[in-house]
């Protein structure tokens, strides 16, 4: 009999075997072996199929139930993965609001009285809008990080000499303002890779190695593919400027 999680007959399993043509046999070769002889080995038989087809039924019965477990915890993590995304939205924009309005005012203000204003007064709302942006980019950039632990995967073919043409494209003014030298070194491949995730670690990576330099320095950026093994190549994006020490590397490199 195979159980319910009540432990009450759910249905029986019952294995019928025609032994006609075994019991033939063997009297044929031992006549004097009677078919009541067979008896004890078919009941064993019969007993050892029985409880087989138990241990089949309640482990049936645990993976159906390990499976409903596995399902109310996936509902659970997408319930809690839900949550968490719209509060982190809620949150960004609460941050986002009063930096727009610094830098919005700020402007308003050094548009229309700019010319009633000491160099000391603009020097000063330079310094807030100067300030107010990078801090907008840093939570655009934690929403986009966020959205990124939900995006799958995939990988297609990428055309790493687009990819970095893009981001370039895109990190123009700031190139431009920081006046910083780019080398490509070109021809680079077709690759295989997720797209929204390449174009993520280049930005990224582009704009820190023209962003953080030591005072006075020109920033100089190198961007290089070389063989990283069989089908495979290194990206490497190399710079002249601060680095980071070596006692923040474990602390950085394991987000």
């Amino acid at each position: 009999p195979v159980l319910d999680l009540h432990n009450r007959i759910k249905y029986i399993i019952h294995c019928v075997e025609d032994v006609t043509d075994f019991v033939r046999r063997i009297k044929s070769h031992h006549p004097a072996i009677e078919l009541a002889d067979l008896r004890p080995e078919r009941i064993g038989m019969e007993t050892e199929i029985l409880l087989r087809s138990q241990e089949l039924g309640n482990t049936n019965e645990e993976l159906k139930v390990a499976n409903e477990e596995l399902a109310l915890r996936t509902a659970q993590l997408h319930d809690a993965l839900q949550a968490m995304e719209t509060f982190t939205y809620s949150i960004a924009h609460d941050l986002r609001a009063p930096l727009r309005a610094m830098v919005m005012f700020s402007t308003m203000v050094f548009e229309e009285h700019g010319a009633d204003l000491q160099d000391q007064g603009k020097d000063y709302l330079n310094r807030i809008r100067d300030a107010a942006r990078p801090m907008d980019r840093l939570v655009s950039d934690l929403l986009v990080y966020g959205r990124l632990t939900h995006v799958e995967a995939t990988s297609m073919p990428i055309s790493l000499e687009n990819a970095v043409n893009k981001v370039l494209d895109d990190l123009r003014g700031e190139i431009q303002t920081r006046k910083a030298d780019i080398e490509v070194h070109r021809p680079l491949p077709v690759i295989m890779g997720n797209p929204i995730l390449l174009n993520h670690v280049l930005v990224n990576l582009i704009d820190d190695a023209t962003k953080f330099m030591p005072t006075g320095g020109t920033p100089c950026v190198t961007i290089r593919i070389s063989p990283a093994g069989e089908d495979r190549v290194r990206l490497s994006i190399s710079d002249n400027g601060i680095g980071i020490a070596s006692e923040y590397h474990t602390k950085i490199f394991d987000l």
